[in-house]
């Protein structure tokens, strides 16, 4: 059975990435197409390997980790809730070296008061820890010539 071509439209610049990755690896461009989906479907079901994680979709999962555990903390602000937020701030400075542990003093003082300048100031530290997990985890992170 012989195989049916086709082309397909794509940026430029992946145009260039693709034919460099070609010369580099001596590979015909399916090849190199036909690597990196087998790659990336070996990933996405395997969740275990984090160091093959794009930095991106890393750092992509734990900004929705973080706003789940301070959606069920204002939803109910309990000490369970505040656990789990702790584990997640926890998990962030582990996994992404990014310290947010800022977000914990307003919730605490959130939980105590239930007011509506304590949620505000906790709305506050929650933006700004995702300001600080993409700034921190992955703009520092960049390499020198992907940065400029």
């Amino acid at each position: 059975m012989t195989s049916k071509w086709t082309t397909i439209r794509v940026p430029k610049e992946l145009a260039d990435l693709l034919k460099k990755m070609s010369e580099e690896k001596g590979m015909a461009y399916w090849k190199v197409i036909m690597n990196a989906i087998s790659w990336y479907n070996a990933v996405a079901k395997d969740t275990r390997r984090r160091d093959e994680i794009p930095l991106l979709d890393k750092i992509s999962w734990y900004i929705v980790k973080l706003s789940y555990s301070v959606s069920k903390f204002k939803d109910e602000p309990s000490e369970n809730n505040l656990n789990w937020l702790t584990k997640m701030v926890g998990q962030i400075y582990e996994r992404l070296k990014v310290d947010v542990s800022y977000i914990l003093r307003t919730a605490k003082a959130y939980m105590e008061s239930r007011s509506k300048d304590d949620l505000i100031e906790l709305n506050m530290a929650w933006k700004m820890a995702i300001t600080d997990i993409i700034y921190y985890g992955f703009l520092k992170n960049l390499p020198e010539e992907e940065e400029k």
